[in-house]
């Protein structure tokens, strides 16, 4: 926290202190020196974080612990759950929480991680449409994790992406919103080994499964963001070592769930 509030402020700092001391040659020198320390400052700080991404555990808040109770015939198996979430249906940046049950409780287990979402942000609870660049709101389990590597460090069920492995987007295709290795017989697919990085590591997402609803959404996965602040076609999407950190701590003996929308649709979910 302490680094991102003097990443934020320091222009405006830098700025003040530029004009205090510019008139002067010492001035200058000065200016030189404080620029110096303040940069030092900031790397410590982000030393720091990066050495202590797991933070002692907390109590559950009140919407989390509430949103809980009232599905636990869902969740009732699970304790692993990971919450996306934002103020506002159309913002793309969002904040993700990883949670664990330990000892009966839901505990925090990271700090609050940077992630992104579906282009047109949050859709609202069964409102979710096939190409229309938005997440779907709601609690769904996450099932399998998938990368271009032949195997990875992982406790769930893995699968190789090759270029011999597509998803189904067709809604008129027999294999909607499934996983099919051979060019499938279809209008539109995804390429599962794309031609860039972000599919390196994912993992999918249980949405619109058991049974499928053709035109409700396809191919919702966790992958890798093409860079900070860009929107997907509807996945949740992070940097690559916070993927590689949730692909190693998920268990499927503790059936991990994944929990999306605002917080006022989480309220009233």
């Amino acid at each position: 926290m302490l680094y991102k509030t003097i990443i934020k402020n320091e222009s405006v700092l830098l700025n003040s202190i530029y004009l205090i001391f510019k008139e002067s040659k010492m001035g200058k020198k000065i200016f030189i020196i404080i620029l110096f320390l303040l940069f030092s400052t900031i790397t410590g700080c982000k030393d720091d974080q990066d050495k202590n991404q797991i933070v002692k555990p907390t109590a559950m808040n009140s919407l989390y612990l509430s949103l809980i109770q009232r599905h636990e015939s869902q969740l009732k198996d699970s304790s692993q759950l990971i919450v996306v979430k934002n103020n506002e249906a159309s913002l793309i940046i969002t904040e993700m929480d990883v949670l664990e049950k330990k000892d009966g409780n839901w505990v925090f287990l990271f700090e609050k991680i940077p992630s992104g979402i579906g282009k047109k942000g949050f859709a609202m609870i069964d409102e979710k449409k096939e190409g229309d660049k938005k997440t779907p709101s709601g609690i769904y389990p996450l099932s399998l994790v998938f990368g271009y590597d032949e195997k990875t460090e992982t406790k769930m069920p893995y699968r190789q992406a090759t270029e011999n492995d597509f998803w189904v987007d067709d809604v008129d295709s027999e294999f909607y919103n499934q996983w099919v290795r051979g060019v499938p017989d279809a209008k539109s697919y995804e390429k599962m080994k794309r031609n860039d990085h972000q599919y390196k590591y994912g993992i999918v997402v249980q949405y619109n499964e058991n049974p499928v609803v053709k035109g409700k959404g396809s191919a919702i996965f966790m992958h890798i963001w093409r860079e900070q602040g860009a929107g997907s076609a509807g996945c949740i999407t992070m940097n690559e070592e916070t993927i590689l950190k949730i692909i190693r701590w998920l268990d499927p003996a503790k059936k991990p769930h994944i929990i999306l929308g605002t917080e006022e649709i989480l309220k009233n979910l």
